[in-house]
């Protein structure tokens, strides 16, 4: 099945999440030792834009797999990931109060 749906050269995070139904691609991701779980717990923060807070973007499918490779369970934190992690919350934080004070 081909992630890029609508054929525009990136994959969307409404593309990636219907192909996570495919048990193929389940199995596959299972062999070389990604959670899918967990992969499909984190679509927002993989695809969350780091320049505008509450957005997402499209990855070409050389960056979804770097992202996708990141998930398997025998890599080790590092302090890139929690930085990233940390901007991440950070700008979600920052975008609720943002909401909350138009309230």
């Amino acid at each position: 099945k081909n992630m890029d749906e609508d054929g525009s050269g990136t994959i969307s995070k409404e593309e990636f999440a219907t192909v996570l139904d495919s048990e193929e691609l389940v199995r596959a991701l299972n062999q070389v030792g990604v959670d899918v779980e967990g992969l499909a717990e984190l679509v927002e923060v993989i695809f969350s834009d780091e320049e505008d807070i509450g957005q997402s973007r499209e990855l070409t499918f050389s960056e979804l797999m770097a992202k996708v490779l990141q998930m398997r369970g025998s890599n080790k934190i590092t302090v890139k990931d929690v930085v990233e992690f940390h901007k991440f919350v950070k700008q979600r934080m920052q975008a609720t109060s943002d909401e909350l004070r138009e309230l």
